[in-house]
C-alpha cells in the first residue's frame, strides 16, 4: 500500500518513447535485395545504402547508450546515466523517455538547473509532456515569474499523484490573494488521492486560513488533524505559534512537548520554545506562492523519506522544493539525512555545504558533514571540522559527538576528560545531562573500569528510564560480566521492544541467549538483526559461532565469510578467516556436522 496515496503500489505508468530504430532497420532490410511493386528489381543507389547503413548505425549507438546510461543507473552511477540519457535525446529529440529520465536524475542529484534545461528542450507541441516534466516547467515558470506559461503547465489530469498534489498546491496559492475562498477549497481538495495527502492538504489550508484572518478555523482544524494523527512540523508550529500570540503560551509548550514525545525534536520548534521564554514571540509570517509550494514539496519529500528505499524518490521533490525555496534550509537537513541513511556520504556533504553559519540549522549541518566524513573512513577530518566549529559556536551536541568519535578511535583518556569535564561543569549549576554520563560509562567500559560504568549507567537511565541504549548497554554489561543476570536479561529485551529495528540492540539479546547456551533462541535474534543489517561484520560473526554451536558449519562458514566481506581493511578480516579455517576452538568435538540451509 502506498502511503501517501493510499493505493496499492506498483511503478507509475509511463508513456515509453523508445528511440526510432525500426525505420532505419526497414529501410536497409528494403534496399538490400527486395523486388519493386511491378516485379522488376529495384534500381539501389550507393548512396541510398550509406544513408540507411548510417541510421541503422546511429539507432544502433542509441541503443548502446541506452543500454549504458540504464546500467549506470542501476549501479547508482548517477553522472554517467545522466550524460547518457542527456546525450541520447540531444541526437534524438523524440526520445523522451531519455529526457523523462535525464531530469529525473538531475533533480535527485541536485542538479536542478540541468533538469530545467532539459526541460525546455523538449518540443511540447510534438511530445506529450510527462509529469514530471509538466512539473518541473511549472515550478521554474513559478521561480522566474513567468505567470502566463503556469496554467497549462498545471492543467489536469495528473497520473502522479504525488506530483498532482504538488501541482494543484502552486494553483491554489496564486489565487488566494485574489479569491481565497477558491483557493483554500483547491488547496483542500490538492489531496485528494489518498489519506495522507488528503491530511497534508488539509494543514496548508489551515495555513491559508491562519494568513486570511480566519484563525479560529485554522486553530480548530489543525487541532483536529492532530487528533488524527497528522503531525507536521509545519501544523504544529503554526499551531502553537497562533496559541502562543493569542497569549496561551501553557498551550503552545504542551503541544511541542507533545510533538516531541510523539515524533522527535525539530528545529523550527525549539526555536519557538526559546521565543516563548524570551517572551517576544514572532507573529505567523504570511507565505507567497512560492514559499507555500515549497514547504508542501518538501512536506511530500519527508513523507518519502521516512523509508529509506525511497530517498530517490524523495530526492526530487526536495529539488523542487529548494528550487522554489533556495532558503529551506531545513529540506537541505532532510534530504542530507536520507542520503546519509543510504551510505551517500559526498553527495550529502555537498548539499550540506550550501547551509551557512547564520542558518539555524548550520549546526546539525555541520554534525552530518562529520557524521559523514567518519563513515567514510576519515575520523581526522571528523575531529578536525567539530573542533572548528565548536570553538566557533560552542555547541554542546557537537562536543558530545567530538567525545563519542574520540570513543570510537580509541583515544579514550580524551574523551572521558571530555565527558567529566561536562559533569562537572553542569555539576555547579545543578544540572545533569544523560548523554554525558552515558558516553562516559560507555568509554569506561572500554577501558574496563566497570564500576565507573556502572554508576554513570545507572544515573543515566535514572535520567531518562525508557531509553533503549541505555537498557542495552547496562543490561549487556551485567551480563558480561555474570552479575544480575534475570535484570540484565530483561533490560536488554525492553530495549529490544523499545527499539525493535535497532540491529545492534538485537544482536546484544542474541548474544545474551548465547551466552546462556541457548544457541536456538540466540539464532532467532541474531537472524532478526542480520536482516536488519546485512552488512555488519561483527553480527555476521556472531550469528555464525551461534550456528556452529548447533553443527551448522557450512552456514557458520558462510557467516564468517560474509563478516570478512564486509571487515573494513585485512586486520578486521583476520579474526573471521581463522575461524574459517579452524572453526571455533571450544566447539565439542563430536557434534554432527550438518548440512542444512536454513
Amino acid at each position: 500500500m502506498d502511503k501517501l496515496t493510499g493505493k496499492t503500489s506498483n511503478r507509475q505508468r509511463s508513456r515509453r518513447r523508445w528511440p526510432q530504430v525500426s525505420a532505419g532497420l526497414a529501410t536497409l532490410a528494403a534496399l538490400s535485395g527486395c523486388a519493386s511493386t511491378s516485379g522488376q528489381p529495384a534500381i539501389v543507389t550507393q548512396s541510398a545504402i550509406e544513408r540507411a547503413e548510417s541510421e541503422t548505425r546511429r539507432n544502433a549507438n542509441l541503443y548502446s547508450d541506452f543500454a549504458i546510461a540504464r546500467y549506470a543507473s542501476l549501479t547508482l552511477d548517477a553522472e554517467t546515466a545522466l550524460d547518457n540519457y542527456s546525450d541520447i535525446f540531444e541526437r534524438a529529440p523524440d526520445t523522451q523517455i531519455a529526457a523523462d529520465r535525464a531530469i529525473n536524475i538531475a533533480l535527485s542529484t541536485a542538479e536542478t538547473e540541468r533538469a530545467v534545461e532539459i526541460a525546455k528542450q523538449i518540443n511540447t507541441e510534438s511530445s506529450e509532456l510527462s509529469d514530471t516534466v509538466r512539473l518541473t516547467l511549472a515550478v521554474d515558470a513559478l521561480v522566474n515569474h513567468a505567470d502566463d506559461a503556469i496554467p497549462a503547465l498545471l492543467a489536469e489530469p495528473w497520473e502522479n499523484a504525488l506530483q498532482g498534489s504538488i501541482a494543484r498546491t502552486i494553483a491554489a496559492w496564486l489565487i488566494l490573494p485574489d479569491d481565497p475562498e477558491a483557493a483554500i477549497a483547491q488547496q483542500s481538495n490538492a489531496g485528494e488521492s489518498g489519506p495522507v495527502l488528503s491530511r497534508l492538504s488539509a494543514t496548508f489550508a489551515a495555513i491559508m486560513k491562519a494568513q486570511t484572518g480566519r484563525e479560529d478555523e485554522a486553530l480548530a482544524d489543525l487541532a483536529e488533524l492532530w487528533e488524527n494523527y497528522t503531525r507536521t512540523a509545519i501544523g504544529a508550529e503554526l499551531e502553537a505559534r497562533m496559541q502562543a500570540n493569542n497569549g496561551d503560551s501553557a498551550a503552545a509548550i504542551e503541544r511541542i512537548k507533545a510533538f516531541y514525545a510523539t515524533i522527535g525534536l525539530h528545529t523550527e520548534l525549539a526555536t519557538l520554545v526559546d521565543e516563548i521564554a524570551a517572551g517576544v514571540v514572532a507573529p505567523v509570517q504570511p507565505l507567497n506562492a512560492r514559499e507555500a509550494s515549497a514547504l508542501f514539496a518538501y512536506s511530500v519529500a519527508a513523507i518519502l523519506a521516512e523509508q529509506t528505499s525511497m530517498i530517490d524518490v524523495a530526492s526530487l521533490y526536495f529539488a523542487l522544493s529548494l528550487h522554489l525555496d533556495p532558503g529551506l534550509d531545513r529540506a537541505r537537513i532532510m534530504w542530507a539525512d536520507g542520503l546519509l541513511a543510504n551510505e551517500r556520504y559526498q553527495d550529502a556533504e555537498q548539499l550540506l555545504a550550501d547551509i551557512n553559519a547564520e542558518s539555524r540549522y548550520y549546526i546539525r549541518a555541520q554534525s552530518y558533514i562529520a557524521d559523514a566524513a567518519e563513515s567514510s573512513g576519515d575520523a581526522d577530518r571528523a575531529l578536525d571540522l567539530l573542533e572548528a566549529t565548536i570553538l566557533e559556536q560552542r555547541s554542546r551536541s557537537l562536543s558530545l559527538q567530538y567525545a563519542a568519535i574520540l570513543g570510537r578511535t580509541a583515544q579514550y583518556g580524551d574523551a572521558e576528560r571530555i565527558y567529566t569535564a561536562m559533569i562537572e561543569y553542569d555539576g555547579k549549576r545543578q544540572h545533569k545531562d544523560w548523554r554525558a554520563f552515558f558516553g562516559r560509562g560507555g568509554i569506561r567500559m572500554e577501558i574496563n573500569d566497570w564500576r565507573g560504568a556502572e554508576s554513570d549507567l545507572r544515573v543515566a537511565a535514572q535520567l531518562r528510564p525508557n531509553n533503549a541504549r541505555i537498557k542495552n548497554e547496562l543490561g549487556y554489561g551485567w551480563l558480561e560480566r555474570g552479575l544480575n543476570f534475570d535484570e540484565g536479561l530483561s533490560l536488554i529485551a525492553e530495549a529490544s521492544s523499545l527499539d525493535p529495528q535497532n540491529s545492534l540492540i538485537m544482536d546484544r539479546l542474541g548474544q545474551a541467549f548465547y551466552q546462556m547456551g541457548d544457541y536456538e533462541q540466540a539464532i532467532i535474534h541474531l537472524e532478526n538483526a542480520v536482516a536488519i543489517s546485512p552488512s555488519n561484520p561483527d553480527i555476521l560473526d556472531h550469528l555464525g559461532d551461534a550456528y556452529w554451536q548447533i553443527g551448522r558449519r557450512l552456514e557458520a562458514g558462510y557467516q564468517w565469510q560474509r563478516a570478512a566481506d564486509f571487515a573494513a581493511d585485512e586486520s578486521a578480516q583476520k579474526p573471521f578467516l581463522e575461524k574459517l579455517e579452524n572453526g571455533l576452538e571450544d566447539v565439542m568435538s563430536d557434534r554432527p556436522e550438518t548440512e542444512q540451509v536454513g
